[in-house]
Protein backbone atom coordinates (compact mmCIF):
# COMPACT_ATOMS: atom_id res chain seq x y z
CA UNK A 1 0.00 0.00 0.00
CA UNK A 2 1.88 2.69 -1.35
CA UNK A 3 -0.43 5.18 -2.01
CA UNK A 4 -3.24 7.29 -0.64
CA UNK A 5 -6.19 5.33 -2.62
CA UNK A 6 -4.94 2.02 -1.12
CA UNK A 7 -4.84 3.23 2.16
CA UNK A 8 -8.41 4.80 1.85
CA UNK A 9 -9.77 1.26 0.46
CA UNK A 10 -8.05 -0.66 3.22
CA UNK A 11 -9.57 1.82 5.78
CA UNK A 12 -12.96 1.67 4.26
CA UNK A 13 -13.10 -2.46 3.82
CA UNK A 14 -14.48 -4.59 6.12
CA UNK A 15 -15.72 -2.25 8.61
CA UNK A 16 -19.97 -2.79 7.63
CA UNK A 17 -19.50 -6.51 7.31
CA UNK A 18 -22.47 -8.52 9.43
CA UNK A 19 -19.99 -10.58 10.47
CA UNK A 20 -17.82 -8.07 12.38
CA UNK A 21 -16.81 -9.03 16.16
CA UNK A 22 -17.63 -6.02 17.38
CA UNK A 23 -20.93 -3.47 17.90
CA UNK A 24 -20.14 0.72 18.40
CA UNK A 25 -21.24 2.72 20.84
CA UNK A 26 -23.72 4.65 18.36
CA UNK A 27 -25.16 1.17 17.26
CA UNK A 28 -25.85 0.19 21.21
CA UNK A 29 -27.54 3.67 21.36
CA UNK A 30 -24.76 4.86 24.38
CA UNK A 31 -24.54 8.83 24.26
CA UNK A 32 -21.54 10.57 22.78
CA UNK A 33 -18.83 11.61 25.73
CA UNK A 34 -18.84 14.75 26.87
CA UNK A 35 -16.51 17.27 25.04
CA UNK A 36 -15.65 19.05 28.39
CA UNK A 37 -13.14 16.80 30.55
CA UNK A 38 -14.00 16.82 34.14
CA UNK A 39 -11.64 17.61 37.01
CA UNK A 40 -10.66 16.96 40.27
CA UNK A 41 -12.16 19.07 42.87
CA UNK A 42 -8.66 19.17 44.88
CA UNK A 43 -7.10 20.82 41.99
CA UNK A 44 -5.77 24.22 42.14
CA UNK A 45 -7.45 26.38 39.49
CA UNK A 46 -5.42 29.25 37.96
CA UNK A 47 -7.43 31.88 37.14
CA UNK A 48 -6.25 33.33 33.92
CA UNK A 49 -6.34 37.58 33.59
CA UNK A 50 -9.19 39.05 31.29
CA UNK A 51 -8.61 40.12 28.10
CA UNK A 52 -8.25 43.33 26.91
CA UNK A 53 -6.93 45.68 24.21
CA UNK A 54 -3.51 46.75 26.56
CA UNK A 55 -3.05 42.82 27.80
CA UNK A 56 -3.64 42.40 23.89
CA UNK A 57 -1.19 44.51 23.03
CA UNK A 58 1.67 44.09 26.10
CA UNK A 59 1.50 40.59 24.46
CA UNK A 60 2.26 41.07 20.93
CA UNK A 61 5.08 43.89 21.91
CA UNK A 62 6.80 40.91 24.12
CA UNK A 63 6.24 38.21 21.03
CA UNK A 64 7.69 41.11 18.40
CA UNK A 65 10.87 41.22 21.21
CA UNK A 66 11.00 37.50 21.46
CA UNK A 67 10.68 37.26 17.50
CA UNK A 68 13.20 40.18 16.56
CA UNK A 69 15.76 38.55 19.09
CA UNK A 70 16.10 35.18 17.57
Amino acid sequence: MDNLNDNLAFMKSGFDLPEREFISDQERGMPPPSAAKTIDDKLKIIELPTVDKKLLSTMIYKLALIIGSS
